[in-house]
Formats: structure tokens, C-alpha cells, sequence
């Protein structure tokens, strides 16, 4: 018998759902009905059940057969599943069309993903019966590694009464779905969901998983055929990144999808060199980011280091780590939309749990980056306060955590960026000792720290009566006579918003200078 195409109508029916697809969910109607009762007898023939484990039945999920199951995602793989190839050759036109589908509506929800398609990881035929144990699967997210999903409501020839699906939103609020044979429920990322009790008959459906992967090398996860990205190495990866010093130097397409490659798929070193190499084509020229955020680049090193830094995880013992995040930062340089589409991916908090955890390179990359992501941005600045690492902040601000002179420039310039704009993170700040350790940098640091310190304090437009209670009027003085112009500059800058009648004292110090 040959192949029998499926293909899914373009204008699909879609039901009046109760929320927006923004919300993470959505429920159409493909039209498939009478294609789905055709194939239906052909899909109990194929169905072998294995035994598993899954969720709450420990060993005793037997109601699954897999059509396909991507052995290079270890968190995915369910113990004593095995794939069912005659139900994959039965289903791979389908699951094809569906797969077409899936996609452009999670492109729809997540426009700045463009540079990245979905890929299949699972697919399996369920069928849920009033049987003890195999009527219904409880609330789950079907987890960190799967970034879409769907449900597609097979014909079920004995019909069943109960099942249907509940779906929760953001704000977890409740949507039941009865699913009519050929409705599909399409699920983003980590949406909460169960299948409902069947209390009689039989429900079939088809579940797939999928993963997301970088446009260019989508065709290299599932075969051994060669990726149309020439193999790059670690030689490269150096070169490309002596000639980003250049602030003219662009990059082609094809080197930012070579070093992305060598990035997810390249030994320790090649995924070291790759990531420092892709910070700095992000460095120096904005029509690299730009490419770069096109490309999916950034999805992708978002993606490395929330594997790196999950629970039970181990972090590499390379670098690669520091730079993934120093790229991100550079990313986020000058842009506010790219600060937006990194923070929106979880990174502050990543970041954040690097300046309290992480070695010296990632302390230093990890508090750059912070600085970058809250520049001109109100609503980072209040998600990195959120975090309570201001604390972690002023550790290394005090040397407590062993900084180095360009971590404590970091420190400031990002302390300087938090308190800007918002009497509310100013106090957090304040609460903290911030003031008292900045005044103490004016009064003992190197001349670039206290301009840095100098300029933080200016930030703290609410507070200015606290400042001259630190005690700064003499450290202030002494950089008025210091022989560089910036410490003057940011001296008399900080002096000018200070009330009059303590301003007196200090304008003998400004003509003395002159």
C-alpha cells in the first residue's frame, strides 16, 4: 500500500478560545475528521504499547506506543520506551504537516526566534481507557528541554465519554477543552496541562515534543548527513576574533552559524573558543548583533547556560561559561530590544546566581553583563534588584569576594545604573550600605574607581543629605586638585546637586583648583 499525504488545510477552523495564543495555549481545528477515521484502523494495528515510566506511574505506564524518540536529549528519555518504526512510517506524512503547523505558530508567539525552527524529539499514540492506571495523566509541563508541544485528537472508533484537557494560563487560571477528533491543542514552553479522566470507552490521541534548534542546522540532529556549515576549528574561532577588534569588521551569515554549530555540538575547547569568539563579533559593530540576534545566537547561548546552571547540572571546566555570558551582555550593548528579548529568557537571574557563586572570569562577565542589561532599561533595573544581588554587589565592591580593580568598575558603573531613576532601588541600595561603600571608594581608591564612585553617587539624586553625612566633602576636594580632568569633572558634577548652604565649603575648594 503506498504512503497516504496528509496535508493540513491552510485555513484551518480555528474555535473561539478563551484566551489569546500570547497566553501559551491554543486550540484549532485542522478539518482532519474524515481523514482521521480512515486512518484509525491502521493505527490500532500498528499500536504496541511499552511498559514505562512516566510521571506517577512508576513502571506501570503501559498505554504509549512511540513513533519516534530522539536519543540525543538524555532528559527526555523515558525509561523502557522503545520506538515503534511501523507507526512512525504510518504517521510521518501527519506528523510532518502537523510539525509545519506547530511551527508557525510558535513563531507567531515568539517573533525574535526566527533564526530557529522546531524539531521533533517525541512522538507517541496514546490511548487513555476507564481502566485504573490508564484513564487519564495528571498536571505536568512536559519539561525544561521541550520548548513546544501538541495534542491531536485521533478518531477513537468506540468513542469514550469524560477525557477532554484542562490547560492553566500566566496566571493560572483554568480552560477546559472537550477535543473533537482532528482539534489540535498547540502548548509553548512549560505550559501546565493534564489529560482529564476517561470514565468509559477509549481516547486516542497523538502527542508530539519538540525541541528548538538554529535554523541552519536543523537537518544535523537526527541524521549523519553532513551540516551545509562548513566545519570550523578552534584556529578559526581565533581569527575571527583578532579581526572583531576591528570596529568595522563584519561577519557573513555562514561564520555566525559555523560558530554557533561549534558551539552546541564541538568538544570542551572548540565550545570555549566559539563562545569567546561570538562575544566578540557581538563587541565592536552593531550590524553584527544584529545578525546575530537574526541568526539565533543568542537563543542559543541563553539555552547552553540554562543547562549549564540547572539544578544537578555541572558547569564546564573551561571558560565557555564566562564567555556565553560576556556574549549575551554584548548583545544586550546598546540596544534596548535585545535587552528585553535576553531578560525575558530568564538570564538576570542566571547572571545574577554567577556573581554570587561563580569563579573570578564569571564574577567579572556575569557583572558586566548586569550593567549592560539595566543601562537605560527600567523594567531590567527592577528585575535585577528583584534578585537581591546588590549585596553580592557590595561584597565584591569591598573586596570581600576577592575582585579585581575591573570587577569593582563593574560593580560600580551597574550600582550607578540600578540606582538611576528609581528612589525605590536608590533606598534598596542605600539599605544595603551602598552610599557608605562608594563614599569609602572615594576616599581610597585608584583614580579610575573614584571616578566610577563618583559617578555613582551623582545617581542617587534623592539622597544627596545621606552622601555628604558619609563624609565625602574632603575626598571630593582632593579630587578637584588631582591632576587628572575626569576625577575633576566628575567631582564638580557631584558637588553641583549638593544643597547650598553645604555647598559653601566646597566652593572654596572649586576656585583653589582653578
Amino acid at each position: 500500500m503506498g504512503k497516504r499525504v496528509f496535508r493540513v488545510n491552510t485555513c484551518c477552523k480555528r474555535r473561539r478560545a478563551s484566551v489569546p495564543a500570547s497566553e501559551g495555549f491554543e486550540i484549532v481545528d485542522l478539518g482532519l475528521a474524515q481523514r482521521l477515521t480512515e486512518l484509525s484502523y491502521q493505527i490500532e494495528t500498528c499500536y504496541q504499547p511499552c511498559t514505562t515510566s512516566y510521571l506517577d506511574a512508576k513502571g506501570h505506564w503501559n498505554i504509549s506506543c512511540y513513533s519516534e524518540l530522539a536519543e540525543d536529549v538524555p532528559d527526555l528519555m523515558v525509561p523502557g520506551a522503545v520506538q515503534h518504526p511501523p507507526l512512525l512510517a504510518l504517521l510521518l506524512p501527519l506528523l510532518d504537516e502537523l510539525t509545519v503547523h506547530l511551527t508557525r505558530w510558535w513563531h507567531s508567539i515568539h517573533p525574535h526566534k526566527n533564526g530557529f525552527t522546531l524539531r521533533r524529539v517525541q512522538s507517541f499514540v496514546t490511548k487513555y481507557s476507564a481502566t485504573h492506571g490508564k484513564s487519564h495523566l495528571t498536571r505536568h509541563v512536559d519539561g525544561p528541554q521541550v520548548h513546544a508541544s501538541m495534542i491531536l485528537q485521533l478518531h477513537s472508533p468506540k468513542g469514550f465519554a469524560g477525557g477532554g484537557m484542562t490547560v492553566w494560563d500566566s496566571e493560572q487560571q483554568e480552560h477546559f477543552y472537550q477535543l473533537r477528533a482532528g482539534e489540535l491543542c498547540l502548548l509553548d514552553h512549560m505550559v501546565w496541562h493534564q489529560s482529564n479522566q476517561v470514565t468509559s470507552g477509549e481516547r486516542w490521541v497523538l502527542v508530539v515534543f519538540c525541541q528548538q534548534v538554529a535554523t541552519a542546522i536543523a537537518n544535523c540532529h537526527l541524521s549523519n548527513a553532513p551540516c551545509p556549515i562548513s566545519q570550523m576549528t578552534c584556529q578559526d574561532a581565533i581569527s575571527i576574533a583578532t579581526l572583531a577588534a576591528d570596529q568595522h569588521f563584519q561577519v557573513e551569515k555562514s561564520v555566525v552559524f559555523g560558530l554557533m554549530k561549534m558551539l552546541e555540538f564541538g568538544g570542551p575547547e572548540e565550545r570555549e573558543r566559539a563562545a569567546f569568539a561570538l562575544g566578540c563579533v557581538a563587541a565592536n559593530c552593531s550590524e553584527n548583533r544584529e545578525l546575530m540576534m537574526e541568526c539565533g545566537a543568542a537563543q542559543l547561548m541563553i539555552d547552553l547556560l540554562h543547562r549549564m546552571l540547572a539544578v544537578g547540572s555541572m558547569k564546564p571546566a573551561t571558560h565557555e561559561c564566562a564567555w556565553i555570558v560576556a556574549a549575551l551582555g554584548r548583545l544586550a550593548s546598546k540596544s534596548t530590544s535585545n535587552k528585553s528579548i535576553i531578560a525575558r529568557e530568564g538570564v538576570i537571574n542566571l547572571v545574577a546566581e554567577l556573581v554570587r557563586s561563580g569563579n573570578a572570569l564569571e564574577r567579572e562577565e556575569a557583572i558586566s553583563t548586569l550593567c549592560n542589561l539595566s543601562a537605560n532599561h527600567e523594567s531590567n533595573k527592577d528585575a535585577i534588584v528583584a534578585t537581591g544581588v546588590v549585596e553580592s554587589l557590595l561584597k565584591v565592591l569591598k573586596g570581600e569576594a576577592l575582585g579585581c580593580i575591573k570587577e569593582r568598575l563593574w560593580c560600580m558603573a551597574a550600582l550607578s545604573n540600578l540606582a538611576s531613576g528609581s528612589v525605590r532601588r536608590q533606598t534598596v541600595i542605600l539599605v544595603a550600605g551602598g552610599i557608605k561603600d562608594l563614599a569609602k571608594v572615594l576616599s581610597s581608591g585608584t583614580s579610575k574607581e573614584r571616578c566610577r564612585a563618583a559617578a555613582a553617587l551623582a545617581s542617587f539624586t534623592e539622597h544627596r543629605q545621606i552622601i555628604l553625612d558619609a563624609g565625602v566633602m574632603d575626598s571630593l576636594c582632593s579630587m578637584l586638585q588631582a591632576d587628572g580632568a575626569e576625577e575633576k569633572e566628575e567631582a564638580m558634577f557631584l558637588m553641583e546637586d549638593f544643597e547650598p548652604a553645604r555647598n559653601l565649603g566646597l566652593c572654596w575648594a572649586k576656585k583653589k583648583s582653578v
